[in-house]
């Protein structure tokens, strides 16, 4: 933006005003203004002054404004809370003294706010929750509590000041149709007869969730997180109190049955050991300790590592020799319940049967096709060619 304004003295002088913007920023607008005069004789142009210039107006959109915002602006703003206002005029428009001062005297965290110990409220589908909050800086006239749900449809409920830092909501039922993990559900605790929100600077929402939709095996129901409550019920994931009275619900303090290998690469390796072998399932253990040694390969030992292993999901570990050569692979998980494979592991003695050609330039280059059996052996393959490195192309 640019203005001009010219301002004639007399005769011998005049002076120009012009005001451009310098910056363009969402709580404000700086300004230059620049002060010239102009004289009928040389230097005819003369600076007279330069100034910058910042505006700040505190009263941005009402419905988007919130005690936080207002206080952590860059600028002098304060927080009238009972007018739920923010301005620089608090002497002219708060009928009281209840004033939260701006970043100036840094005053955000005296704001009357919600809060709680993680960003989400879990609610397991299907069941009636009243929810409840810690309330920071309530003030005795901030009274007549609801707490507005923002479901399809909406839902609002009146809710009480059950302790001086805590406000709790009346019970809601929650429930959502689609075959989803969770939905999030936003919502505001407000006071007084204008349903005046309280902060919410850290954004709690309350998160509904689906067990069942959540984990489809006994291994990920149990170790998924305990904020959930999910156990295992016969043949699904679900909380206790969805659970059949005619089956057994099982927290995420036991350990699943039905181990089960569905499948393990590579197939062989040899005989000495030293290969990662994979293994993939359901239900292998819920720690790391769960199978740290339980796990074996045609009788012998094979040891799993750590960093790589993934709960119920995955084992990766390193087999040790044998004098066996073939044999299955075996999970105990916990010492209490174990699975093996449907098939064999092979140890194997890997050899050269024949090479082409048998020659070829010392500066390199030259494609060589090796020829031998169980060269498919092992999780890694590598070839040297009189002690060099052979890069394999198939």
């Amino acid at each position: 933006m640019f203005l001009f304004v010219h301002i004639y003295l007399s005769q011998f002088v005049s002076i120009n005003l012009s005001i451009s913007t310098f910056l363009s920023h969402p709580e404000f607008v700086l300004f230059s203004l620049f002060l010239f005069s102009y004289l009928v004789s040389p230097p005819f142009r003369q600076s007279v002054a330069c100034k910058m210039l910042s505006f700040f107006p505190c009263i941005l959109d009402r419905l988007k404004q919130t005690c936080t915002h207002c206080t952590e602006s860059l600028f002098p703003c304060n927080w009238c809370i009972k007018e739920h206002l923010c301005t620089t005029r608090e002497a002219l428009h708060c009928s009281l003294k209840e004033v939260v001062q701006g970043r100036v005297n840094a005053g955000t965290e005296l704001c009357p706010r919600i809060d709680y110990s993680t960003p989400v409220i879990p609610v397991a589908s299907g069941t009636k929750k009243n929810v409840s909050l810690r309330a920071a800086n309530l003030k005795s006239f901030q009274k007549d509590f609801s707490c507005l749900f923002k479901l399809n449809p909406h839902i609002q409920v009146p809710a009480r000041r059950t302790a001086i830092d805590r406000i709790s909501c009346d019970p809601v039922f929650f429930f959502y149709e689609p075959d989803i993990p969770y939905r999030n559900v936003p919502f505001e605790i407000t006071w007084g007869p204008q349903s005046r929100p309280l902060d919410n600077p850290n954004s709690i929402q309350v998160k509904m969730y689906k067990c069942d939709s959540m984990a489809d095996t006994c291994g990920l129901c149990l170790t998924m997180d305990e904020i959930y409550n999910c156990g295992w019920c016969e043949n699904k994931c679900s909380i206790k109190s969805q659970c059949d009275a005619l089956f057994k619900w099982f927290p995420n303090t036991e350990i699943c049955r039905g181990v089960r290998i569905t499948n393990f690469i590579p197939s062989k390796g040899p005989v000495e050991g030293g290969t990662l072998l994979t293994i993939k399932g359901e239900n292998l253990g819920k720690t790391f300790l769960d199978i740290k040694r339980g796990v074996t390969v045609a009788g012998a030992h094979c040891e799993p590592i750590e960093s790589q292993y993934v709960p119920a999901q995955k084992i990766v570990c390193r087999t040790g020799s044998s004098s066996i050569r073939a044999g299955y692979v075996r999970v105990v998980v916990a010492s209490i319940t174990s699975a093996k494979s449907d098939f064999n592991y092979e140890y194997v003695v890997p050899g050269i049967t024949d090479l082409h050609p048998r020659r070829g330039p010392v500066d390199g280059g030259t494609y060589v096709t090796v020829k031998g059996t169980h060269l498919d052996a092992g999780y890694k393959k590598s070839i040297t060619i009189a002690g060099l490195p052979c890069e394999i192309k198939r």
